[in-house]
């Protein structure tokens, strides 16, 4: 066994043993509920036959293209990579789903349209596990991103619920009573955010 010198006068504390850790992160989903298309919706991923990536001198690509974008492929994509890593490392391993910022706002009308209320919707049943706040977020104002997110332990300014101010079904809280909307199952991380009124 391994010891680290504990505090002075304190007798050694053995070394605990790694932890293997996964972050699964995405960035700029932006609301892609649905499938993607076009350039949003293709990735490179070989240079094809001729060994070149992009098109050639006639302006013709054979690269290989993978089809991304769309919730349905950032699931399976997640779950695949997570089920890997589980498996290579067993119980002890700890995989989690998180957000950089911009999974909201500037969204295709799907989820536009209902105050990206889909796409939270859509990020909880994906299992997302937390998201930091980026720049879109605030587009809609500070109150908004409180009662999308739902966060509501009472402190500080966290006190909004899912369908507080707004009328239900005509400006916000588009869910009806067998599927009503409550808000994104995740926190979201603001370290960076100072409130004005608070301090």
């Amino acid at each position: 066994a391994v010891w680290v010198q504990g505090a002075a006068g304190a007798d050694p504390v053995p070394e605990r043993p790694d932890v293997p850790v996964q972050l699964v992160a995405m960035n700029d989903f932006h609301g892609r509920i649905s499938l993607t298309t076009g350039g949003d919706s293709e990735l490179v991923t070989d240079p094809g036959p001729d060994g070149v990536w992009g098109p050639d001198e006639n302006g013709v690509s054979d690269d290989v293209v993978t089809e991304v974008g769309g919730s349905a492929n950032v699931a399976s994509t997640v779950q695949r990579v997570q089920a890997a890593f589980r498996q290579e490392f067993g119980g002890s391993s700890a995989s989690f789903f998180v957000g950089a910022g911009d999974l909201v706002s500037a969204s295709p009308f799907e989820s536009s349209v209902f105050k990206d209320e889909p796409t939270i919707e859509v990020l909880n049943a994906m299992g997302l596990d937390v998201s930091s706040v980026g720049n879109h977020e605030f587009d809609r104002g500070t109150e908004e991103l409180r009662r999308i997110s739902a966060a509501t332990d009472g402190t500080f300014s966290d006190d909004v619920a899912a369908c507080d101010g707004v009328t239900p079904g005509v400006d916000g809280c588009f869910g009806d009573a067998d599927h009503p909307f409550t808000g994104a199952q995740f926190p979201y991380l603001a370290a960076n955010v100072v409130s004005r009124e608070s301090g």
